[in-house]
C-alpha cells in the first residue's frame, strides 16, 4: 500500500508511513520497507504498555539508526511516559 500511495502522489505531497510496532525488530523491518517503497517519513507508535523510559529510547533509536527518514513519535497513555525532543530527561536526544 505504501508503494502504491507513493507512486500515485509522485512526490507532490510527502508520504508519512505508519510503521510502528510493539516489537522493535518489526518496527525496524517495516520502516526499512517503507523507505524502499518511497516513504518520506515515518510515524511510530510507542510500544504498548512499555513504561521504561530507557526501553522507549532504545526502541525509537533502533529505528532511527536503521532508516534515515524523519520520524514522528506518538506516545500512548498506556506507557505512562511523556517525552519531547530536548526535554530535561534527554529522552529524544540523539534520535
Amino acid at each position: 500500500m505504501i508503494r502504491f500511495v507513493c507512486q500515485v502522489v509522485n512526490k507532490r505531497i510527502p508520504v508519512v508511513a505508519g510503521t510502528g510496532s510493539n516489537c522493535t525488530e518489526t518496527a525496524v523491518y517495516l520502516s526499512t520497507e517503507a523507505k524502499k517503497a518511497g516513504a518520506d517519513g515515518l510515524l511510530l507508535v510507542s510500544p504498548y504498555y512499555n513504561k521504561s523510559t530507557e526501553g522507549l529510547k532504545v526502541h525509537f533509536s533502533e529505528v532511527a539508526k536503521a532508516v534515515d527518514l524523519p520520524i514522528l513519535c506518538t506516545c500512548t497513555d498506556r506507557t505512562g511516559v511523556n517525552y519531547h525532543p530536548g526535554d530535561d530527561r534527554g529522552m529524544c536526544k540523539g534520535i
